[in-house]
């Protein structure tokens, strides 16, 4: 029962934190003015992810989480409220992302027992974490876009996370913080989804991609783990990687805003309701994990196989999406 109290905490947390920022959050600065490269038409404040900050704090001294967890994860989320407040050069965020993530790898790494291992596996283990995490805690804030696709994503995923850690007797404390963030998520929607009366800003969509990170790699013990818990999030990861590399294709530059994810396609110029959008993400990123819970149970091919084949799917239907409603640019994207 006091777990059930904690959780509807976290949920309260997140809420008053949206509405405060909701109401407030253009006086205080943190505004997000439309351009041809949003999604939306009007200013709308930001910022209200700094309840989900809130929780993570919270959570993290309710539960005992290791510093090495919550930590550079807070620290990253931080530095990218400044931004929010007043926009950063990208060489300082990427280089608090990617120092927070070595912190937490290297830590992470040595408590996984690889004491035994030779330098260069241990190198390269925290460089893959390195560049994992960082990656996926940009690739969590550019699918952030239109109304409630980062809160009910962050909701599936973390919840997603908590389910398995209880099943697979995890680590309690990290379960238990899944669980709260996912919560934190939870009590986010209200105020921006389906309407949008707040964003969450980078402080929340880092934080959550950066944390869903560590907690992939927390909860590893093998590929085998890694593959099917980082398909937790396998909507996100397929648009961010299939939009990239058109960019790259097309010469983009690549740290320039712009409106060619598959999702903003949706919601842009296919006319799709930001609300119709969100939930076919989400029914999709639900659907994922069923399945590739099922197709663990069935051995290493078979957890291999289907992020492959779901992959190529995902690609050929989004080339299909492209060539149907993507205008060609000349300067709109």
């Amino acid at each position: 029962m006091k777990m059930i109290f904690r959780f509807i905490f976290c949920f309260l947390v997140s809420l008053i934190c949206s509405i405060i920022f909701a109401k407030f959050g253009s006086q205080w600065g943190f505004i997000d003015k439309p351009s041809d490269r949003s999604s939306h038409r009007i200013p709308i404040p930001r910022g209200g992810g700094i309840g989900i900050l809130l929780v993570v704090l919270i959570g993290a001294n309710w539960w005992d989480v290791d510093l090495s967890v919550w930590i550079p994860a807070c620290f990253v989320s931080l530095v990218s409220f400044l931004g929010d407040y007043r926009e950063r050069p990208i060489r300082i965020r990427l280089a608090a992302q990617m120092g927070a993530a070595a912190i937490f790898c290297g830590i992470m790494i040595l408590k996984k027992e690889t004491y035994g291992a030779s330098a260069w596996i241990f190198i390269s283990l925290v460089i893959f974490g390195i560049g994992f995490i960082t990656a996926t805690a940009n690739y969590f804030n550019f699918m952030d876009g239109i109304n409630g696709i980062a809160g009910v994503s962050g909701l599936i995923a973390f919840a997603g996370l908590g389910i398995y850690g209880l099943a697979d007797g995890q680590n309690a404390a990290l379960v238990s913080l899944a669980f709260g963030v996912a919560a934190a998520c939870l009590g986010f929607l209200p105020l921006n989804f389906p309407k949008a009366r707040v964003f969450m800003g980078d402080i929340g969509s880092v934080l959550l991609g950066f944390l869903f990170a560590s907690l992939v790699i927390a909860f590893s013990w093998g590929i085998d783990d890694f593959i099917f818990l980082a398909s937790f999030l396998f909507p996100f990861y397929a648009d961010e990687i299939s939009t990239l590399i058109v960019r790259l294709k097309d010469h983009d530059r690549i740290t320039l805003a712009h409106r060619r994810h598959i999702y903003q396609i949706l919601a842009n110029q296919a006319g799709l309701s930001h609300a119709c959008v969100t939930l076919i993400y989400g029914i999709f990123q639900i659907t994922v994990i069923f399945l590739i819970w099922f197709a663990r149970k069935e051995g290493l091919f078979y957890l291999i196989s289907f992020p492959l084949a779901l992959s190529a799917l995902y690609f050929w239907w989004s080339i299909r999406i492209r060539r149907r409603w993507e205008i060609r640019r000349s300067g709109a994207f």
